[in-house]
């Protein structure tokens, strides 16, 4: 759990770790797929899980000769559309890690940020088909952004497919998530078919959710010259809290409420309520 001011983290975890200072980190996509070139004494090689991907094609195209490479290193790539871009780099003989930026041969996907502001600004911009972002500070620790998506079906109960546990999962995906996301569709189809028929039920119940909400919010407390009137006028105490979020971020799509204002307690307990 990282706790943070205006350019510094901590860590609550981990008492001897000290202050991150976001002035000297970097932002790096984390890719879905890695790959490692590295010299065994006499050759170069690499190794990749995916086993189709053709590495050194990749390489050759890059014009980079291998000469030009330190020996002592074992570079860290993400692949990423068929190309491949430097993501770490370790000495092999003492373990240290190298800062990539200073790395000139290889594409890199990285942002440098002054504070902590512009670290979370980065990390809502979404990557199309990675799993998110990391984010390495000048001492090499690392925090790691996944995507809600990747997050939260990580910890699906496969056993029990209706189960409490995996009804918060999948509301969690639901609200960071739009609704009819094919993306999300695809990537539930890796698992059983009862855990994507379960998210269809949930998708579908929490859009009526947001519907009533947006529909009741709209007709009674759009006009509303101040919002100490909404507690009297409001029909139903239980949804009160959302209306003055509502009304306070001049927002009237109660989902991006849902998304950045709210706790996945609180809101369990209106998805499950009545809505009228």
């Amino acid at each position: 759990m990282i706790g943070c001011d205006s350019n510094f983290a901590y860590s609550y975890d981990d008492s001897r770790r000290g202050k991150i200072n976001w002035g000297s980190c970097i932002t790096l996509v984390h890719y879905k797929q890695y790959c490692f070139l590295f010299f065994d004494k006499t050759n170069w090689n690499f190794y990749c899980k995916d086993k189709t991907f053709d590495f050194w094609m990749i390489f050759k195209n890059l014009s980079i000769k291998l000469e030009d490479l330190h020996k002592e290193h074992c570079y860290k790539f993400g692949i990423k559309n068929e190309e491949i871009f430097l993501a770490g780099c370790r000495n092999t003989n003492t373990l240290e890690e190298l800062d990539i930026q200073k790395i000139k041969s290889f594409k890199k996907e990285i942002l440098h940020h002054k504070n902590i502001n512009d670290v979370f600004d980065s990390l809502i911009k979404p990557i199309e088909n990675e799993n998110g972002y990391l984010v390495v500070d000048g001492n090499f620790n690392r925090i790691l952004f996944p995507y809600p998506l990747i997050r939260f079906t990580e910890n699906l109960d496969l056993k029990t497919y209706e189960s409490t546990q995996n009804e918060v999962c999948l509301l969690e995906i639901t609200r960071y998530h739009d609704l009819e996301n094919e993306t999300v569709y695809n990537h539930l189809k890796k698992f059983p078919i009862e855990i994507l028929n379960f998210y269809l039920k949930i998708e579908k119940k929490f859009k009526n959710l947001c519907d009533h909400l947006d529909n009741e919010f709209k007709e009674k407390y759009e006009k509303l010259e101040s919002i100490k009137e909404l507690p009297a006028i409001c029909d139903s105490k239980k949804f009160l809290s959302f209306y003055i979020l509502m009304y306070k971020n001049k927002c009237f799509q109660s989902k991006k409420i849902f998304k950045s204002e709210v706790h996945i307690k609180r809101l369990m307990e209106v998805y499950n309520s009545k809505l009228n």
